[in-house]
């Protein structure tokens, strides 16, 4: 996904095309009668397309899913004055939604991970430069809470992450009370966590038994060496417990 557009920009640009197609691509009975009955854009009817875009994402980040501009897309699609007076938009909003469909029936089969740290630079810029490129090029699907885009609460939208992946990486440097209750929330629903720290006084006294990976800032490299080596040993390890 990384490699091109990210989930987010995909449908931002479907949602784009699709605002276009209902504020300037029909008139004001066709757009009634392909918005009726849908609670999605109601009271928008007469807006401009900024108004149905934003209209749009916000039922995108509600349900985090599009099965309602593929809804759209079929009335519009349905009748034959519609589709000649919009074809050209239409086409490209079913290549963009082709694209989004077939990159997250891709993205299912991949790992995925979820990375517990602190909302902080120093520790996005070590999971930017390090953590994240290592376990995508294992072929993992890598997120931290940082990337989410959801009207869910940001503690809801992690426990739900947490209960998806197929393992953690937590980095225990600075004692973050908020990490430690989410390993806590990890361990408590049986999933494999891979422990990182900076330094070995900031382990507490109940996880000290446990392995760590301690790693420098100034030594990346040697992080991502490490932790290859241990995800890689994981994604076997739990490969084996799925299959």
């Amino acid at each position: 996904m990384h490699n091109t557009l990210s989930e987010l920009e995909h449908v931002q640009s479907i949602l784009s095309v699709l605002a276009q197609i209902l504020a300037r691509g029909l008139t004001g009975e066709q757009r009634d009668t392909v918005l009726r009955g849908m609670p999605v854009v109601l009271g928008k009817r007469n807006g401009d397309e900024f108004s149905f875009y934003r209209a749009l994402l916000d039922t995108y980040e509600a349900r985090q899913e599009l099965d309602f501009v593929v809804d759209l897309t079929r009335r519009i699609e349905g009748t034959r004055s519609f589709y000649q007076d919009v074809g050209p938009d239409l086409d490209r909003l079913r290549f963009l939604l082709s694209k989004h469909q077939q990159q997250m029936r891709h993205n299912q089969t991949k790992p995925f991970v979820f990375v517990l740290m602190p909302f902080r630079q120093e520790h996005f810029a070590i999971y930017e430069r390090a953590i994240k490129p290592t376990l995508e090029n294992l072929s993992c699907r890598v997120e931290h809470a940082k990337d989410a885009h959801t009207v869910e609460r940001i503690v809801e939208m992690i426990f739900t992450q947490i209960a998806r992946a197929r393992f953690i990486v937590a980095d225990t440097s600075g004692k973050n009370p908020n990490v430690f209750y989410e390993i806590g929330y990890a361990h408590a629903l049986g999933k494999k966590v891979i422990l990182l720290v900076q330094e070995t006084q900031d382990i507490p006294f109940d996880i000290a038994g446990l392995r760590h990976i301690q790693y420098k800032p100034h030594a990346l490299n040697a992080l991502a060496v490490d932790l290859r080596a241990t995800a890689q040993a994981l994604l076997r390890e739990t490969t084996e417990a799925v299959a």
